[in-house]
Parts: C-alpha cells; sequence; structure tokens
C-alpha cells in the first residue's frame, strides 16, 4: 500500500470514528485514540478534534469522505503525520451513513431495501436492472431489461 492510499485510510478510520457517537470533543477524542490503538491520545488528536468541531457544528453524518478530507487538511493531521510512527486505524467502527436534511423533496430512501419496496421489486430484480454484476459490458448484444 503506498503512503498515499495509507493515509487516506487512516483519514477515513478517523472520520468513521468521529462520526461513530456523540459530538462532543471528550469522546470524539477518546473514539480516534481508540480507532488509531492508542491508550490515550496524543496531543495532535485533541488539536484535530478541535478543528473539526471548528469546523462542523454539527455532524457531517451524510458526508464522511468530506470529513475525512478535511481532516488530512488540519493541523492536527500535519503533527499526527510527523510523528516516528505515523497512525493508522487498527479497530473499525462502522457507521451507516445518514441523510441530515433532504435536499429536494420525495420519498427517504435510507439504504436499497427502501428503494426496492419504492419500486415494487425484490432485491434480486434490483441487482438485475442495476447490472451489479456487470454484464453489460460482456454481452455480444444488450441485455433486455423491458420487451
Amino acid at each position: 500500500m503506498t503512503a498515499g492510499r495509507r493515509a487516506e485510510v487512516t483519514a477515513s478510520g478517523i472520520a468513521t470514528a468521529l462520526l461513530a457517537g456523540t459530538w462532543r470533543r471528550p469522546q470524539m477524542v477518546r473514539r480516534v485514540a481508540i480507532a488509531l490503538g492508542y491508550r490515550r491520545a496524543p496531543r495532535w488528536v485533541g488539536t484535530l478534534v478541535g478543528e473539526v468541531l471548528e469546523a462542523y457544528w454539527h455532524p457531517p453524518a451524510d458526508r464522511p469522505r468530506e470529513l475525512a478530507l478535511f481532516v488530512r487538511r488540519t493541523e492536527g493531521w500535519a503533527r499526527g503525520q510527523a510523528a516516528d510512527v505515523p497512525p493508522r486505524v487498527v479497530r473499525w467502527e462502522p457507521v451507516p451513513t445518514a441523510v441530515v436534511r433532504p435536499r429536494l423533496p420525495g420519498a427517504e430512501l435510507a439504504h436499497l431495501g427502501d428503494l426496492a419496496r419504492l419500486l415494487d421489486l425484490d432485491q434480486g430484480e434490483l441487482a438485475w436492472f442495476a447490472d451489479a454484476r456487470g454484464l453489460e459490458r460482456t454481452a455480444p448484444e444488450p441485455l433486455r431489461h423491458y420487451r
């Protein structure tokens, strides 16, 4: 794994840890420390969390990748990367993304099951229409979804 990819994965893990609970500084610092495998959080983690809280008053639960990009641009991140051993995520706590505020009016679809119910399809039919297996790329003629 390249250094750039390793940093990207670490930032994603930190963002996931930040979003995994209440949006309060002590709990956030603790979650990041646990995700990175530290007993006590280094000072740079506190700096990073402080910068995140300054930029995001409310958790960006619907934008985890944006948060990960922001994490990589903080002073706390730079301090962590300058350490003798750069941090890496050792414990992941996956958190489902959530719609914080709908941008357009309409049905709220939290996951694929909701979409399948809305379209009156089962999961297999939905996967077929989405061409989840990529069959359309290799088929000698176009697949026929409709007749």
